[in-house]
């Protein structure tokens, strides 16, 4: 885990956009929930307009049963949406 650990840090530092940011995030996601945590918490911090990322952390979160941390992401990633492009959120 430590190396793992070592190459998000090497690569955050060598990321110059969103869009590779995403990217990452989302091969984090492969490596499955406990990776992407720490790498969707990272992106959220980095891009805190991104909803997509607000609602991919959500996701993770809710993986991990952190449900109420995920509610607050959801609700975080409705609050950035509006006119069309507006989330629609239900949360059981």
């Amino acid at each position: 885990m430590v190396n793992g650990r070592a190459n998000i840090q090497l690569a955050r530092q060598q990321m110059p956009n969103e869009q590779q940011a995403w990217k990452r995030l989302l091969k984090a996601c492969e490596s499955g929930p406990a990776c992407a945590v720490e790498e969707a918490r990272w992106h959220v911090e980095a891009f805190p307009r991104s909803v997509r990322a607000w609602l991919l952390f959500a996701d993770v979160l809710a993986e991990l049963a952190l449900y109420s941390e995920a509610a607050a992401a959801i609700r975080r990633a409705g609050q950035l949406s509006s006119g069309k492009a507006a989330v629609r959120v239900w949360i059981q």
